[in-house]
């Protein structure tokens, strides 16, 4: 009877403690505030607050953080992808790269690099051929 007790007492606590963590994460999302979160880079987002040249001209840090936050798209590949990513696929001849949204619309967008196409082919190439990711 004892071990059933203890097994009990030990449950109890499992569910309250879950209770409070996922109610301090309920309070956490309807504040609305979102700690750590940041879209650009951290280092450019903190300048806005101390570097000089920014403090008096708020506009040209926005330009410069949205130019940082939009200039790049990293994707990582994956070994056992059969394009190299489960999600993105890009096709060398026609030089697009497609992708479906989460509400399954299927979006392709032209992809041209103007510096090292070659080598984005030869990678894809070999990835194909020998099975490695590519990013």
């Amino acid at each position: 009877m004892r071990p059933e007790i203890k097994n009990l007492k030990n449950r109890i606590k499992l569910i309250k403690y879950s209770l409070t963590r996922l109610e301090e994460k309920l309070k956490k999302l309807e504040s609305g505030f979102l700690k750590g979160c940041v879209f650009g880079t951290k280092d450019l987002f903190k300048k806005q607050f101390t570097v000089d040249k920014y403090k008096d001209d708020h506009g040209l840090w926005l330009e410069e953080w949205r130019e940082t936050r939009y200039s790049s798209l990293r994707i990582s590949g994956r070994l056992d992808a059969k394009h190299g990513n489960f999600v993105f696929k890009y096709d060398t001849e026609t030089k697009t790269l497609a992708f479906n949204l989460p509400d399954g619309a299927a979006v392709t967008v032209p992809v041209a690099f103007k510096y090292g196409q070659e080598n984005v082919d030869a990678a894809l190439v070999f990835q194909r051929e020998r099975r490695k990711p590519v990013a």
